[in-house]
């Protein structure tokens, strides 16, 4: 898709039906938005500030329907809601997110109807415990994607559907532990799968122990593209075979794109890559794979 604006770099990309939020990178990361089916540039959305509709840091947005935005910011605690048209938007309303948590939201994604909010916490190092809102965007949930313990932290997750898949979880047994920095690791060499309350079910051994800076499942869920640190990449089915493995990631020459695009940061299943393109387009790209 092209989009007929300069901004750059992106930290995450929010597709809806009707309209796109990009927040960017930024020393304050500010919020965009643009009609979908035209490419229509729609402007920002929350300029630098504290009054009504303005933010300081923007840190995720989600669409609560086709025309509704909520959008969060993690410098002022707040939520705001904006409501879309092909010809702009306004702002409507602020919600304290003190309401849902006392940490700070890292971003939100919906499924099934439901709002879910990763929230980030914690003293030396950031836990994450999920914020399950209903279509009133009351809290009906909150619960930690965890094995058994008081504190966890994944270096590497993505969300796909109704699943969590993550890895590298660090948990402590109680805060004494993380103040000394005496970590326990549990998921090196596996993939832990929860589901979106929190629970887990199941596990994935891998071949390699090495740390993974991607998992991307497919659309099924039944393989996965997992990038190694500085290493090797594989396609791998959910018994942890190696269907396929490539020596330095996805092929580029197949893909050129590769050399100029920039992936964006937050991991909702499938990742977007935003390429500046030409004549001042943005081209939106989605990662996807084949065996």
């Amino acid at each position: 898709m092209n989009l007929d604006y300069k901004l750059w770099p992106f930290y995450d990309i929010i597709v809806g039906d009707k309209y796109i939020i990009g927040i960017i990178r930024a020393g304050n990361m500010r919020a965009y938005a643009w009609h979908r089916s035209s490419g229509r540039f729609l402007g920002e959305m929350t300029p630098y500030g504290k009054g009504p509709g303005e933010a300081i840091n923007t840190s995720s947005a989600v669409f609560i329907d086709d025309s509704t935005a909520l959008l969060f910011d993690m410098g002022l605690s707040r939520a705001t809601i904006f409501r879309l048209s092909p010809d702009g938007f306004f702002f409507d309303d602020v919600i304290d997110t003190a309401i849902w948590s006392s940490g700070t939201i890292h971003y939100a994604w919906k499924n099934e109807g439901w709002i879910y909010l990763f929230n980030q916490s914690g003293g030396t190092i950031d836990t994450y415990r999920i914020i399950i809102l209903d279509k009133a965007l009351d809290p009906i949930k909150k619960c930690l994607p965890r094995k058994h313990n008081s504190f966890a932290m994944f270096e590497s997750y993505v969300i796909s559907g109704d699943r969590i898949f993550m890895t590298d979880e660090l948990y402590h047994k109680n805060v004494k532990d993380i103040k000394e920095e005496l970590w326990q690791v549990e998921g090196r060499g596996k993939l832990l799968v929860s589901d979106l309350e929190g629970d887990l079910v199941g596990r994935i051994e891998l071949p390699f122990e090495e740390l993974l800076v991607d998992i991307i499942p497919d659309s099924k869920n039944e393989t996965f593209y997992i990038q190694q640190l500085g290493k090797n990449a594989y396609i791998m089915d959910t018994a942890g075979e190696i269907l396929k493995m490539f020596d330095e990631g996805w092929p580029s020459e197949k893909y050129p794109w590769l050399k100029t695009s920039l992936q964006t940061s937050v991991r909702r299943g499938k990742k977007i890559y935003v390429d500046r393109g030409k004549e001042g387009k943005l081209i939106l790209r989605i990662f996807e794979y084949d065996i």
